[in-house]
């Protein structure tokens, strides 16, 4: 059977969503079942992907799509890359206590977070944040649309 997209699949009763989310990679995707979203190489916890897809507007796309899911949303990624999110997002917003108590709740046996908590401390999800528009600013990025945020802290 083909997976297609809202269309999703269950196993034991439990339906799982799956969402194309094209940037990682052109086929990406990411499940969402319960308040659980496997996000896989798309969102990471404190950081995004890396775009190998050459498609930066797709990426944005499907991240902005992800940021949709409720709040509560425990996000389960591909790898584990906390600690070297957190440092980066850190020399972004060294004064953001939010990164803080982040990597105090970091348990590397247990690595998820919650949607609520990647927007306040994740740099690639505070796009339209007023302190990272000043950041861009200062750094003489583009940051007329949201797209342009989103590729200036791309580039950095």
């Amino acid at each position: 059977r083909i997976l297609r997209e809202n269309k999703g699949l269950e196993i034991e009763g439990e339906k799982i969503e799956a969402f194309h989310t094209p940037g990682h990679t052109k086929d990406s995707l990411c499940f969402y079942t319960g308040n659980a979203l496997i996000s896989g190489d798309t969102l990471f916890n404190g950081t995004v992907g890396n775009c190998f897809s050459g498609d930066p507007d797709g990426f944005f796309k499907s991240v902005k799509m992800l940021m949709t899911f409720p709040d509560e949303t425990v996000i389960y990624a591909g790898h584990d890359y906390v600690k070297a999110s957190m440092m980066f997002a850190k020399t972004l917003e060294p004064d953001n206590k939010d990164i803080d108590i982040f990597l105090e709740k970091y348990d590397s046996g247990h690595v998820c977070s919650v949607l609520l908590d990647e927007k306040k401390v994740n740099p690639y999800l505070r796009f339209n944040d007023e302190k990272m528009t000043a950041l861009l600013r200062k750094r003489r990025l583009q940051v007329e649309t949201e797209e342009d945020r989103w590729n200036s802290l791309m580039s950095i």
